[in-house]
Parts: C-alpha cells; sequence; structure tokens
C-alpha cells in the first residue's frame, strides 16, 4: 500500500508522499513535538514512514541528534529568507489526489487500503479510476521549502560518504546506496487521512471512507 501510494501522488509535486507520516515513538521527544524539518537526514521505509536519524541544521549536542552524527559533521546555519513558509498553503478541506473524486456519503469498500482510523473529520468519495491515491487535510495545513537548495546540494555532495559510514558502520543499518534523503521541505498539518487502491476492473465506481487522524501538532 505504502509504494502504490508513493506512486501515485509523487507526480503531485509536493515531494515524497509518507503512507505513515507521524514520527516513530523512540525518536527524542523534541523531534516528536515537530516531526520531520529542513536538514533531516533518514530514510523511508518499506511502511512507507520517514526513519529520522540526525538533521544538520543543528548542533552536535542538540538533543534530536541523539544518536550521534557522522565524523567530519558540520553545522548548516540558516538565515532568514532561506526558508519560504506559507502557513496557510492548503486551505481547510483540502485534499491531494491521483485521480479524479466524486464526494459521495457512501459506505466504505471492504478493499480498500485505510490508515489511520482515528477521531477527526469523515469523508466519503468515490472515484471510477483503476487505481488512487488521496490525502485529506480537514484542517488545511502549511508548507515550508528550502529556497537555498544548491546549498544543500553542495552539503550532501561534499558529506554523502561519510552518511553512509555512519549509518552502515557505526549503526549498522545495512543502508543501500541511494536510499538515504536529506530533507528540503515539507508539508505539515494537524489532522489528516491517506488512503489508496487499485482494482482490475475496467468499469465502476470504487467508494471509500477516510478519517482524519488529528495530532496535537505536526
Amino acid at each position: 500500500d505504502s509504494q502504490l501510494y508513493s506512486r501515485l501522488l509523487l507526480s503531485k509535486g509536493a515531494g515524497y508522499p509518507l503512507w505513515q507520516p507521524e514520527p516513530y515513538d523512540d525518536l527524542p521527544m523534541e523531534y516528536k513535538e515537530t516531526g520531520v524539518r529542513i536538514g533531516d537526514v533518514g530514510i523511508i521505509t518499506s511502511d512507507g514512514a520517514f526513519d529520522f536519524v540526525f538533521n544538520i541544521c543543528v548542533a552536535i549536542d542538540d538533543p534530536i541528534n541523539s544518536v550521534g552524527v557522522p565524523d567530519g559533521f558540520e553545522i548548516v546555519e540558516l538565515h532568514h529568507g532561506d526558508v519560504r513558509r506559507a502557513p496557510r498553503h492548503y486551505p481547510p478541506g483540502s485534499d491531494v489526489s491521483s485521480a479524479k473524486l466524486r464526494k459521495h456519503d457512501l459506505a466504505i469498500d471492504a478493499s480498500t487500503a485505510i490508515t489511520p482510523a482515528g477521531a477527526g473529520a469523515g469523508l466519503a468519495i468515490s472515484t471510477s479510476s483503476r487505481e488512487a491515491a488521496v490525502l485529506l487535510l480537514p484542517a488545511g495545513g502549511a508548507s515550508l521549502d528550502l529556497r537555498r537548495k544548491q546549498l544543500f546540494r553542495d552539503y550532501a555532495l561534499k558529506h554523502a560518504d561519510s552518511w553512509y559510514r555512519f549509518l552502515n558502520i557505526r549503526l549498522g543499518r545495512l543502508i543501500e546506496n541511494g536510499a538515504v534523503y536529506l530533507v528540503t521541505g515539507c508539508d505539515k498539518a494537524a489532522a489528516w487521512g491517506v488512503a489508496c487502491f487499485s482494482h482490475e476492473a475496467s468499469e465502476g465506481e470504487v467508494s471509500l471512507e477516510l478519517t482524519a487522524s488529528v495530532v496535537a501538532s505536526g
């Protein structure tokens, strides 16, 4: 499900779609309070989550860099204007979808993959597409994007080898080449729901219900 979801929504141009957007429970509280942020280095897991390792924009001894940093670590200082911040980029009631959707009050389709199931706003939708992915943002959301991308590109080219040595030798992660991500932008929402499906039928509609999970911050 996570691979289908990310494949269908990558074309929307809003970064890598996370099937599981919440931070893992074992990460430092200081990290979980904000979640993914610009400067994060980590990997995308098989279940569609971002597995954070360290951040290049905070000090070595910052609480979120609790597992340590690679040899030769250099902090990247961001200044006013380096990050574009759009707090109302997604208006309330927004959705990001890979196919044309119609909103209905329909029962849930048993074959549809849905996550998460929690408290919050619900939306019933249907589509005639053979496959689709959708992100529901009932309360809207913010967008942050690094303007000085060349700065991060140059930094990654200089330090990539040390990142892999750190991950594979010191942390024992067995990460393959090309699997490490440096975050240059992210979208934030206090409530969301995600779903995707794929079916063989050439005609007919698929209907589903989304229930948005609500968090204190994100």
